[in-house]
């Protein structure tokens, strides 16, 4: 077990930390520079939402330790969908907004690279939420195939980003670019699936709640683009005060539209 799960640790590093090194190896160092500056912004996301997952493993080691398997299937559904919810809204800011936020944060000359940050925000959207997906892998014992998936999906990830910079002009964003339809491919389709098939579960049975919070997202966009042209963001607080708002507006919305959620939520903190 402990073999496979270092195997995809690698893997999971190859599709993290080794942007950094083809950025250095392919473009000058202002650029890559550049890049590690930016990605800084959203490990935070990255940590944050690896203590949620790191929680909620031994919850559902014990719910399988009880026989619970209709709870962990609960538990799962309702910490995607706690992960993709709050998500939306912070990479919503950060994707319609990646040029004022990049020129208050680090300066004016770093806005030149606001499409770089929304690539990487869809690439953080899509990576994410299927984290908590793992900790069905170790309570079942059933870590060797996603182990596999992580290494080969990122050396896939490392030969993508190498064909783009060969044979395209999309120069420096090859690398999000590959990792967005990496990242799509093994966690918003093959993941959930296998999530599924291991519990013996229907195959949309976490591919839904996923939809659902990606669908949601779409609906963020929409409305922070609305504000984009309403206001302004002159000052950091600004983006704080409005990022606060959305996250208002948003937990109305989904208690109107999806109250089950919170019926969920609850049944997650007890």
């Amino acid at each position: 077990m402990g073999g496979w799960l270092s195997l995809g640790r690698i893997g999971t590093l190859m599709l993290v930390s080794m942007d950094i090194y083809i950025f250095n190896l392919f473009f000058d160092l202002a650029i890559s520079g550049s890049f590690g500056a930016i990605t800084q912004l959203l490990n935070v996301l990255r940590v944050g939402v690896g203590l949620i997952s790191g929680i909620l493993i031994p919850v559902i080691i014990i719910h399988y330790s009880k026989g619970e398997f209709a709870e962990i299937a609960d538990t799962v559904k309702a910490s995607i969908l706690l992960i993709l919810y709050p998500i939306s809204v912070l990479v919503s800011v950060l994707f319609i907004f990646s040029q004022e936020i990049l020129t208050l944060w680090l300066g004016i000359q770093f806005a030149e690279y606001s499409l770089l940050l929304k690539l990487l925000t869809v690439s953080v959207l899509f990576s994410l939420p299927v984290n908590v997906l793992f900790a069905i892998f170790t309570a079942y014992n059933k870590v060797k195939t996603p182990g596999k998936l992580q290494f080969l999906f990122g050396i896939a990830h490392l030969l993508l980003s190498l064909i783009f910079i060969k044979f395209t002009n999309l120069s420096f964003y090859s690398i999000p670019i590959s990792g967005i339809i990496i990242a799509f491919c093994k966690n918003i389709i093959i993941i959930p699936v296998y999530a599924s098939k291991i519990m013996g579960l229907p195959v949309a049975e976490f591919l839904f709640p996923l939809v659902k919070g990606l669908c949601f997202f779409v609906t963020s966009i929409l409305a922070t683009w609305v504000i984009s042209s309403l206001f302004s963001i002159q000052l950091l607080s600004h983006v704080i005060i409005l990022t606060a708002c959305l996250f208002i507006v948003q937990s109305l919305v989904v208690y109107i539209i999806d109250r089950s959620f919170f019926i969920r939520l609850k049944f997650l903190l007890k």
